[in-house]
């Protein structure tokens, strides 16, 4: 988990475009490149890893979740980084089942509509390969679930 608190911390310039509202950043090496101060590093990593909001899990994305003026950064993330008090906003009981088998952790089925707003995270397990069989609680071969992280800021 430091490994990729510090990742972000030291994060590329297309991902701290979207935290531009975070301060005391320090210019280094380029115009380009901003590195936390140090002495802001623990505070900036828990913004960043919560989005300094809600925190959700769900199995799909809609820019009908965020207003229209919001930016949104979308990253790869790993099964780890996902908060165990992150809400499961996952609609289908298969794609629950399945995650909680990866998350080693019980996911709820729980199909709702959310907004999302300034500084919330929703943790997205995108399921590729088709429709997974009913009943299903393991990938099947030729599937895969990969997780995104997509946080927004107005």
């Amino acid at each position: 988990m430091a490994n990729s608190i510090n990742s972000i911390i030291n994060a590329s310039p297309r991902t701290i475009v979207a935290w531009e509202e975070v301060r005391n950043f320090t210019q280094i090496e380029c115009p380009d490149t901003y590195r936390v101060a140090d002495a802001q590093k623990e505070e900036v990593a828990s913004y960043l890893t919560t989005g300094g909001g809600k925190v959700f899990l769900g199995n799909a994305f809609s820019l009908q979740m965020v207003a229209p003026c919001a930016i949104i950064t979308v990253e790869e993330a790993q099964p780890g980084e996902i908060p165990e008090g992150a809400v499961s906003i996952i609609g289908h009981a298969d794609t629950a089942a399945v995650v909680s088998g990866i998350l080693n952790r019980e996911i709820a089925c729980n199909r709702a509509s959310i907004s999302l707003g300034d500084g919330d995270v929703l943790y997205v397990a995108q399921l590729t390969g088709g429709r997974l069989p009913e009943g299903a609680t393991r990938l099947p071969e030729g599937f895969t679930l990969t997780f995104r992280r997509v946080t927004v800021h107005c």
